[in-house]
């Protein structure tokens, strides 16, 4: 389903999942800091993205999935697993954390299994 048929470059599909990487203006931060001016560079960044995406033909579909895999993996790297913090820090029940666990074939650390 997350095949993509079309690549990004590497460099912006690392600098996104960047670990110092934080969404801010769009209210989702994984780590305490407060917001600052580096939220202007994450949205130029993320626009770009975006217009690579769009040139490419990437489906809103494949986007949104791929970031929710990415997103979901992140926080539970996060929390070392710990699928309860991983729901609360989401906003999700635990329950729905672990049904989008095996959706995207993730396992409780949140790493990819066949």
């Amino acid at each position: 389903m997350f095949g993509f048929k079309r690549a990004l470059a590497p460099e912006v599909v690392l600098a996104i999942w960047d670990s110092s990487w934080h969404f801010c203006s769009l209210g989702l931060l994984l780590s305490p800091r407060s917001c600052t001016s580096e939220d202007g560079i994450v949205k130029d960044q993320l626009e770009v993205l975006i217009g690579q995406m769009v040139e490419r033909g990437i489906l809103l579909e494949e986007a949104l999935g791929e970031f929710e895999r990415r997103f979901i993996k992140r926080v539970m790297d996060h929390v070392d697993g710990n699928q309860c913090r991983a729901a609360r820090t989401l906003g999700i029940h635990r329950n729905t954390l672990g049904r989008k666990l095996e959706e995207y074939k993730l396992d409780r650390n949140g790493r990819r299994h066949p």
